[in-house]
C-alpha cells in the first residue's frame, strides 16, 4: 500500500501536479493626455536614413514605427497631401522621432501641431483650429 501511494504522488507531482499560470493581460493604454503624447513623440530611433524619400513614404514609414496597439500616435498629413511628391534627404542617427518629424514638416513648408493622441502637419501660414476629437 505504501509503495502504491508513493508512485501515485510519484506520477501526479511529475506529469500533473504542476500548474501552468496563465499570462496576465496587458494593461490598458494610458489615457491620450498631451503629456502622454509628448513621451511617445521624444522616443528615439537608432538612425534615420532617408535619401530621395518621398515625403508621404517617410510619414507612413516613421507613424508605422508608433503603433502598438493602443500605443499609437495619430499622424494626420491630410493638409500637406498635395507636397507628398516632394523628395527627403534625411541622415541622422540616436534621434527623437519628434525631431525627424520636424525636418519633414521643415522640408515642406509646414509646422507640426501636437494635441493629445495627434500630430497634425499644417501648412505655414494656415491658421491653426483644434482638431475634433472622436
Amino acid at each position: 500500500m505504501f509503495l502504491r501511494i508513493a508512485i501515485v504522488l510519484f506520477v501526479g507531482v511529475a506529469f500533473g501536479g504542476s500548474r501552468v499560470a496563465a499570462l496576465d493581460a496587458p494593461a490598458p493604454p494610458a489615457p491620450k493626455t498631451l503629456a502622454w503624447t509628448v513621451k511617445q513623440a521624444n522616443r528615439r530611433l537608432p538612425t534615420v536614413d532617408f535619401t530621395g524619400t518621398r515625403v508621404d513614404c517617410a510619414i507612413e514609414l516613421l507613424g508605422s514605427s508608433m503603433t502598438l496597439p493602443g500605443y499609437y500616435l495619430k499622424i494626420d498629413a491630410s493638409k500637406i497631401q498635395e507636397r507628398f511628391d516632394r523628395k527627403l534627404d534625411l541622415h541622422l542617427k540616436d534621434v527623437p522621432w519628434i525631431e525627424v518629424m520636424g525636418a519633414i514638416a521643415d522640408a515642406v513648408d509646414a509646422k507640426l501641431v501636437i494635441e493629445p493622441g495627434l500630430l497634425r502637419f499644417v501648412p505655414r501660414g494656415e491658421r491653426m483650429q483644434p482638431a475634433r476629437t472622436e
